[in-house]
């Protein structure tokens, strides 16, 4: 009978695939954490929270990016959207032996037990940030639906900052269940650029199940930070253009649109 966590991890495999100039694919295995915001609870060996610790969450890393509650800022973003919800947790990577970085975290918002917004909070490697807001005024989000968001952000030096996204997200709080988000990038003509794809098994959190994941992805974000230069290295040698890092748009937060299509 599956059971429903209030801590767990997500035992994943990371895809993506490039379908512009010069196709290009890889898949890896990750980890992420998942927590209740509103308490934040740990009595984990191996896991603390705000504090040193083999694995760790730190509010550093996440919303206002200065140590301050991070659940205050994503709190911000959601009553500024009108978004009623009870619940707020994230899922993201866990820092390990003091080091992190974290492509993209979801900050996931519940109103009874129905999720009815996500935060998909992006990171690139010169050290920004930026956020987009998926939600359908406070109706339940589903396997079956779709946001698409204009691209605001630099993330790769492989890819101009134009065109559009389209999320989707397969959530499931269950243990053992299977979860699934899609971020799908596409030109301004409709051709889909670059695939990503995230397919996780849920686990409940402890620190042996850290252990084993800890054995079957090692250093994970470390190897993280290594593939995004081992790619972009593949990438330079297939002599696809570098794009110079622009500058960073004043805007922080893009809302997505809910579609019916993909």
């Amino acid at each position: 009978m599956a059971v429903k966590a209030e801590k767990f991890l997500l035992s994943a495999n990371v895809y993506h695939k490039r379908f512009a100039t010069r196709q290009n694919e890889f898949n890896y295995r990750s980890y992420f954490i998942a927590i209740d915001m509103k308490y934040k609870i740990s009595n984990l060996k191996l896991f603390s929270i705000n504090k040193a610790n083999i694995f760790s969450f730190k509010d550093k890393d996440h919303g206002y990016k200065n140590g301050d509650d991070s659940r205050k800022w994503a709190e911000e973003l959601l009553s500024e959207q009108c978004i009623k919800f009870d619940v707020l947790k994230i899922i993201t990577m866990p820092r390990v032996l003091g080091y992190l970085f974290n492509p993209v975290s979801f900050w996931l918002a519940y109103s009874k037990e129905r999720l009815v917004a996500v935060i998909a909070e992006v990171n690139n490697t010169f050290g920004e940030t930026h956020s987009y807001i998926c939600h359908k005024n406070n109706a339940e989000i589903t396997g079956d639906d779709w946001f698409k968001a204009d691209k605001n952000f630099h993330v790769s030096p492989f890819f101009e900052r134009n065109g559009y996204y389209k999320f989707n997200f397969k959530i499931n709080m269950l243990i053992e269940k299977r979860n699934h988000i899609s971020i799908n990038h596409y030109d301004n003509n409709d051709n889909i650029r670059l695939a990503t794809s995230i397919d996780a098994i849920t686990k409940k959190m402890s620190s042996l199940e850290l252990l084993r994941q800890s054995v079957r992805c090692p250093l994970l974000t470390f190897k993280v930070f290594g593939l995004i230069h081992y790619q972009a290295i593949k990438l330079f040698l297939k002599k696809i253009k570098y794009i110079s890092k622009p500058e960073q748009k004043p805007i922080r937060v893009t809302l997505a649109k809910s579609i019916t299509n993909i």
